[in-house]
């Protein structure tokens, strides 16, 4: 008799070693993309996600419990093999600077997303892509392959296996898948040694709760650090042999956790259609959930300045995974990003969703705490279908009886609505990153105009992104 756990099955489940070897054709697939294989369109996605993604690490660059995370894991008289995001120069050992600079990213809530799954793949991949690139001297083509390939693997994953409940907050799901291929790319694995790494970032995916998003636990916003620095260890331990099995996936999503899979979604159009088409970019600092209901209330404001203070009621019916951010006393700043009554009333105080509506001084500002209290949410029926899944309606009632109604099908910087180049750069990214590096929205601009540029070291393109303001730009 033999043993069966030692089959490179275990356990004999026919789904699992499918969806396995799926797994590994998608890896070993993205394992061997070459910039030249990458469509135009998908070459600039990949700048504008870079772009994004960085500006939401230097984005909350002073703040404490950031700086307190960075400065625990990146120590003096450690290898300067990478960069720190923020206000300066910051140098340190590869998967620490990972680890900060992935925490980082998920701070503010204005990170990019990945529109037909709930996934983060640019927060995923990227914070350990980044530190191998710096650290191994990679080309900005190299890095904007890996990106791409990288953002392929853990977008194909989760629409693969989707979770009815969603118990488990993909950011500790996905990270760590994410990160593997994202340092495995960057480390130039063999296809096989990249499919161990992936799937071992798979074993390690965390049981983060999704509810700490609700309740404002912060540990949430670690998750992405950690999953970083594990993505770089997996690289670096696949070629001595510690991997993963591929079916890993399925038996941890599927076989323990209940997820339906489609294994369809892991091969299916490879090198024709690209995840990275489908993400989001962000204008307000909050759960994308509650964005179709933000914009419109943002909209009445900028109408009537003093339209708060008349609102005697405000019921807002909204799509299903909006409905689930209920908390009407938002304690910590990430609680109040996931709390839709919060941000709603934030946006028509304030005028404005962006870090000011989630700092401690929104959260007891009586104008906003007596709105929210005011805010009723009910489903928008009947439920339409994507693009225009995650609607908001939103219904003011004011003190002389009149009411207001606005829609929005599908919020701004959605795929089907997405922000012009000048929007992302100009009115979102330039304003929190550029008083600390001027050079950067320019140095991204000359990237997208002059792609040839990316032939230049990675490392020297830092340099002309991260410029202090003390120098002059061309």
């Amino acid at each position: 008799m033999t043993d069966s756990s030692h089959s490179p099955h275990a356990p004999d489940d026919a789904d699992a070693t499918s969806s396995g070897d799926a797994l590994a054709a998608l890896v070993r697939w993205a394992a061997r993309v070459r910039y030249a294989d990458l469509p135009d369109d998908v070459r600039r996605r990949a700048l504008l996600v870079l772009a994004d993604d960085l500006g939401a690490m230097i984005a909350v660059r002073d703040d404490p419990q950031v700086t307190a995370v960075r400065d625990s894991l990146v120590t003096a008289g450690q290898a300067p093999e990478a960069t720190v995001f923020g206000s300066g120069r910051i140098r340190g050992e590869r998967a620490a600077v990972a680890a900060a600079n992935g925490a980082a990213a998920d701070w503010a809530e204005m990170d990019e997303g990945y529109r037909p799954a709930t996934c983060h793949a640019g927060l995923y991949v990227l914070p350990a892509l980044l530190a191998e690139a710096e650290a191994r001297g990679l080309t900005g083509e190299q890095l904007v392959t890996a990106l791409v390939a990288g953002y392929e693997v853990v977008t194909r994953v989760a629409r693969a296996w989707r979770h009815e409940h969603m118990t488990i907050h993909p950011h500790a799901l996905l990270g760590p898948i994410g990160a593997a291929a994202g340092a495995a790319f960057a480390s130039g694995l063999s296809p096989d040694h990249s499919v161990a790494a992936v799937a071992a970032g798979a074993t390690t995916a965390m049981m983060g709760p999704f509810d700490h998003a609700l309740s404002g636990a912060m540990v949430r916003n670690v998750w992405t650090g950690i999953a970083a620095w594990t993505g770089i260890q997996h690289a670096r331990w696949a070629p001595h042999g510690i991997g993963g099995d591929p079916s890993a996936p399925h038996t941890a999503f599927a076989t323990a956790m209940g997820a339906t899979t489609d294994v369809s979604q892991l091969t299916t159009g490879l090198g024709s259609s690209w995840g990275i088409r489908d993400g989001y970019h962000k204008l307000f600092a909050c759960c994308q959930y509650a964005h179709s209901t933000v914009e419109p209330l943002l909209e009445i404001r900028a109408e009537d300045p003093a339209v708060a203070e008349r609102v005697v009621g405000l019921d807002v019916r909204t799509h299903p995974l909006a409905r689930k951010l209920t908390n009407p006393q938002p304690a910590t700043s990430l609680a109040a990003k996931f709390s839709l009554p919060h941000m709603a009333a934030a946006a028509l105080v304030l005028g404005k969703v962006d870090a000011d509506a989630s700092a401690p001084a929104a959260l007891v500002d009586p104008r906003i705490a007596a709105l929210r209290e005011r805010i009723t949410m009910q489903p928008f029926v009947p439920a339409p279908a994507p693009p225009h899944d995650r609607p908001a309606t939103v219904v003011l009632t004011l003190d002389d009886g009149r009411t207001i109604e606005r829609t929005c099908m599908s919020a701004i910087g959605s795929p089907d609505r997405p922000l012009s180049t000048d929007v992302l750069l100009d009115d979102k990214i330039a304003g929190s990153v550029g008083p600390v590096h001027p050079g950067f929205v320019p140095t991204i601009r000359r990237l997208i105009e002059q792609p040839a540029l990316l032939q230049r070291p990675w490392a020297e393109l830092l340099d002309d992104l991260l410029t202090d303001h003390a120098k002059d730009q061309d």
